[in-house]
């Protein structure tokens, strides 16, 4: 007579760590996929963005925007988008195209001041002008590269968390105004 004994508690532990790892090598491709479609969607919306501010930066006059910005020098000198020939013109094609790609929040012009080291918004999508209002807490990368445009991962403020892309508006003479 021939007997076979199992141990069951071996068996148990062996099935267990099976399990265990089975969990932890699902878990670990589960995350790494989650994560690695976040980045594509990240990447996706900042070459969208980028695609969208270019195309405004484009349309706009850059010689309008100069002289806007050097005609009204105080904080909220502009009350309403119609108060100014250049304002409404810029204002119309940061409107249009903020409604045509559906985008979350306002798009905006901004000058840097350099005798105060940050930066002022001059035009708006919105349609209450926030003219020469301060933004201090702007993200190194736009200040680095503000003449030549890029794009801004995922980033907080005061404000939220943001993916931002900006583009130099030239006048005609090709400077960054």
């Amino acid at each position: 007579m021939t007997v076979l004994k199992f141990n069951t508690n071996s068996n148990n532990r062996l099935l267990w760590l099976v399990l265990i790892g089975y969990f932890v090598v699902c878990t670990y491709f589960t995350l790494w996929t989650y994560h690695r479609q976040i980045d594509f969607s990240e990447q996706s919306a900042l070459i969208r963005l980028e695609g969208i501010v270019k195309a405004m930066a484009f349309q706009i006059n850059g010689d309008a925007h100069r002289d806007l910005s050097n005609r009204f020098e105080a904080k909220d000198a502009i009350q309403f988008y119609a108060q100014d020939k250049d304002y409404n013109q810029i204002h119309q094609v940061l409107k249009l195209n903020y409604e045509a790609n559906s985008l979350k929040s306002p798009a905006y012009t901004m000058i840097f001041n350099t005798s105060s080291d940050h930066f002022e918004f001059i035009a708006t999508s919105s349609d209450v002008p926030y003219f020469r209002h301060t933004y201090d807490s702007f993200h190194p990368i736009l200040k680095n590269k503000y003449t030549e445009g890029g794009v801004i991962p995922q980033y907080a403020d005061q404000l939220g968390v943001w993916l931002s892309a900006f583009a130099p508006i030239r006048d005609s003479e090709g400077k960054t105004v």
